[in-house]
């Protein structure tokens, strides 16, 4: 297994900078809340009524982080990130998740005529139990299994005065292992054309996958 770079708290530093004593509740709350302003809540891939119930963080390797729609640069976002979560129950490593990542505004917010284009599908993320973190001395929260990568990354290519577009990261807990990519119907190839369109909550339904997580940036070409 590979393990993956994480912070040790899992809570995203946006709403730490605001305010360090928030419970839970609250910081579930501003979840929903920046979900909801970028017009995220209500959509085939996040129902009206769902709520998180994991904390998901992303970091690129240039050092910048998603912090639930900030701005990043194209040229930040280019290498695949790391992510960072603790499991609903921590006192267990048992439970295995699928991250997806991918643009609902293609070719424009306008136009969603292309959307939502594919960035990102990959499963087989194990959260370390607590004990586990203790005695790894906290340095990584998550790791990853030899589970079949099913679309590589591709960072954020918005085309030019199409306006600000959302790349969405959604965390999925998984029933079991995913589907080989030959027997996905939502994926088809990972050409750039066949990531066109992606039916995520399809995707997810086939799957056996139930949303648990998100998070999202903001991405400009002027």
């Amino acid at each position: 297994m590979t393990s993956t770079r994480a912070r040790p708290v899992n809570v995203p530093r946006a709403a730490l900078a605001a305010d360090r004593s928030l419970p839970f509740f609250s910081f579930r709350q501003h979840y929903c809340d920046n979900l909801k302003k970028a017009d995220l809540v209500g959509t085939p891939f996040i129902d009206a009524n769902w709520r998180p119930s994991i904390f998901l963080q992303v970091e690129f390797p240039s050092g910048v982080a998603v912090e639930l729609g900030n701005d990043i640069k194209a040229a930040d976002g280019a290498d695949e990130p790391t992510i960072s979560f603790t499991a609903e129950d921590p006192t267990t490593s048992d439970s295995t998740y699928t991250l997806v990542s991918f643009d609902p505004d293609a070719p424009s917010r306008e136009d969603q005529s292309k959307g939502p284009w594919r960035h990102l599908v990959r499963g087989g993320f194990k959260p370390k139990s607590l004990d586990q973190i203790s005695a790894s001395g906290g340095s990584s929260l998550v790791e990853r299994s030899d589970e079949e990568l099913l679309s590589p990354w591709v960072g954020p290519s918005p085309g030019a005065g199409t306006g600000k577009h959302r790349y969405i990261f959604l965390l999925y807990k998984q029933s079991g292992p995913l589907k080989p990519l030959a027997e996905q119907p939502h994926l088809k190839s990972n050409e750039r054309i066949d990531r066109r369109n992606f039916n995520a909550k399809g995707f997810a339904e086939s799957n056996g996958l139930e949303l648990v997580g998100a998070n999202f940036f903001m991405c400009e070409n002027p």
